[in-house]
């Protein structure tokens, strides 16, 4: 061999050998490194899913929000002022008689507080009438423009077809 071939010779052995420490070297740390990068892409993949669900959640409580959002007005306006609340009695008292041929009486008894701004006022009722008279007069109750419930209801026969009917009207009212 001569000398130019021992220096390619030894060219060729220096870069094989450059070439397998190389090769060693990856051995070692390319795995850490790759096991590192999985892990950090397995814990993105992790924190995208728990976004996505907080993003549904959140799309969820908008879409609710808006559906509440509109029925507010919608309930805010069955409930009757306190200061017309007086209105809305004498307007019960006239209208239901003249409508229902029931006899009313009424009388409050006390006001619940419910919330900072509503509460509701409890009527002591008593109502004589024809059972039919009775029933058009709770329907008619049960669909006027204010919300009203009726509860503790006692039916008593007075006389003939006289039915008494005795029960508390609560009536909500924004204070």
């Amino acid at each position: 061999m001569n000398k130019a071939e021992k220096n390619s010779y030894l060219k060729a052995l220096v870069m094989m050998a450059f070439f397998l420490s190389m090769f060693y070297i990856s051995m070692i740390f390319l795995p850490n490194m790759i096991k590192n990068e999985v892990s950090e892409l397995v814990a993105k993949k992790d924190e995208a899913a728990k976004l996505e669900v907080q993003n549904r959640q959140i799309e969820t409580i908008k879409d609710n929000y808006q559906k509440l959002e509109k029925n507010v007005d919608e309930i805010s306006s069955t409930i009757i002022k306190y200061s017309e609340i007086s209105n809305f009695i004498t307007e019960v008292k006239d209208n239901v008689v003249k409508q229902t041929g029931v006899e009313l009486n009424m009388s409050s008894r006390e006001v619940y507080d419910i919330a900072d701004s509503l509460a509701y006022i409890v009527y002591d009722i008593n109502v004589q009438g024809e059972f039919s008279e009775i029933m058009y007069f709770l329907d008619y109750m049960e669909h006027l423009k204010y919300r009203n419930d009726i509860e503790d209801i006692t039916l008593s026969n007075t006389s003939g077809d006289t039915i008494n009917m005795r029960a508390n009207l609560k009536v909500y009212i924004w204070k």
